[in-house]
């Protein structure tokens, strides 16, 4: 009977470690911490506007944990190298973030990127790469959030549907390989469009124009910081005045918010119940 729970112990340490994810690293807000969002227009507008991603998070975060300062590093239009350029500007003003949220987003996507879409790809990898080195040179714990989307059709006939999904996994790579923290809004983003998206619309449902986000684009993305960042248990206020600028996709996005708990749940019983399977095998298979 020793012999056999000592078998169980040492089965549950292997199969717990077998079962986390191979990108681990996990950060959230804390106190004193200085955030530094860096990106492109998306992340610019999110910080300038009053519904936007970064202010919508930045409220949040503050009624839960105090003594935290945002820094807006949103450029427009703006690639890797120009984000690199405008971190080095913070960097040099002595701003000493202790954490850096990274929002890849799509401005280095253009027309041009279809033409020879692998040379593209290896390019912009190359450029985000020497971003994230810069990063990881100083220290700095780094959270990269996958790039957003360029139209909202569902069904695969967006023209950078396939460019924009390899660069996901690129992404993701490149995060594992340096140790940053990985966050994939473009898959949130796409399993929101199956539910809203009906209609096949290529954009108005999160988007103005198919890339620029609009309010309800920019909640989706403040909630899944959010949820992902451990602030799931506090779902955004709709009675809030400084909310009074949405429109009722507040009430949707509540949904949502209970959409992405429910999910999480699920695949944590689906998870557990397959371990108790292997154990049940492991153990048969001993005895």
């Amino acid at each position: 009977a020793r012999y056999i729970t000592f078998l169980l112990f040492h089965i549950f340490t292997v199969l717990s470690l077998a079962w986390r994810s191979p990108t681990s690293t996990y950060y959230t807000i804390s106190a004193n911490d200085r955030v530094l969002f860096i990106g492109d227009t998306n992340t610019m507008i999110a910080s300038a506007k009053e519904y936007g991603f970064i202010k919508v998070f930045e409220n949040e975060v503050h009624k839960l944990v105090p003594n935290v300062t945002f820094y807006y590093g949103g450029r427009k239009n703006a690639h890797p190298l120009d984000i690199l350029e405008n971190l080095e500007s913070f960097l040099i003003a002595e701003v000493n973030p202790t954490k850096i949220i990274y929002i890849v987003g799509n401005d280095q996507f253009s027309d041009d990127s279809l033409t020879d879409s692998t040379t593209h790809l290896m390019q912009i990898r190359k450029d985000t790469e020497k971003l994230i080195a810069r990063l990881i040179q100083d220290s700095i714990p780094t959270i990269i959030c996958s790039t957003l989307l360029i139209g909202e059709r569902i069904d695969g006939s967006n023209a950078f549907d396939n460019l924009l999904e390899e660069f996901v996994g690129i992404t993701k790579r490149i995060a594992s390989e340096f140790g940053a923290m990985y966050i994939d809004l473009y898959s949130q983003i796409q399993r929101h469009l199956e539910i809203v998206n009906l209609d096949g619309a290529n954009m108005g449902n999160l988007t103005l124009n198919g890339r620029i986000l609009n309010e309800s684009g920019h909640m989706l993305v403040a909630l899944t910081l959010l949820h992902e960042l451990g602030f799931a248990q506090t779902p955004i206020s709709s009675n809030s005045n400084s909310y009074s600028s949405l429109h009722t996709d507040l009430d949707r996005n509540g949904v949502l918010f209970q959409q992405v708990t429910q999910r999480q749940v699920k695949e944590n019983l689906i998870r557990e119940e397959q371990l108790k399977q292997r154990y049940s095998n492991i153990v048969r298979d001993e005895m």
